[in-house]
């Protein structure tokens, strides 16, 4: 039997995928938990598509936990357009590169962005540390764009 968490986590992404991501419609998505480092993870590959959740998001503000799911949405639809085999190019030149992993990162706050859920981004940046924060779009980053672009209530 699936948690009360898990079904609350997919609940969200459904609601998410109909709203903003047709691309995604048709895929299934695993969401589970685990206890890590990380608050989410998407993983995407050819097989499988799954989100994890870290155990400690259970007592994450809705907003907040819109914000994980978005983002890890945004990862599976770039995957999508851009292809497995770019993904697994991306996937092992992250492990070397900062500067690649923040990029793809940065993009993925903009595909957020313009979609309209930066408010939903922005639950998650509050509160980070500097070093949860290396890598990710800043605050004022987010909040300037966010003014170019409709935003969306989940």
């Amino acid at each position: 039997m699936r948690s009360k968490y898990i079904q609350r986590y997919e609940e969200i992404v459904d609601k998410l995928i109909k709203k903003s991501f047709p691309v995604l419609k048709n895929e299934e998505i695993e969401i589970c938990e685990r206890k890590m480092e990380y608050r989410g993870m998407a993983e995407f590959w050819p097989w499988r598509k799954r989100i994890i959740i870290s155990t400690r998001v259970r007592r994450y503000r809705y907003e907040k936990v819109v914000g994980i799911l978005v983002h890890e949405l945004s990862h599976f639809e770039m995957n999508k357009k851009k292809g497995f085999l770019w993904y697994l190019i991306v996937w092992v030149l992250t492990h070397y590169s900062k500067r690649l992993q923040y990029k793809i990162e940065w993009e993925t706050d903009m595909i957020i962005i313009r979609k309209g859920y930066g408010r939903y981004i922005l639950f998650c940046k509050k509160n980070q540390t500097e070093k949860q924060r290396k890598g990710y779009m800043p605050i004022r980053v987010v909040g300037r764009l966010m003014k170019d672009f409709k935003e969306e209530r989940i």
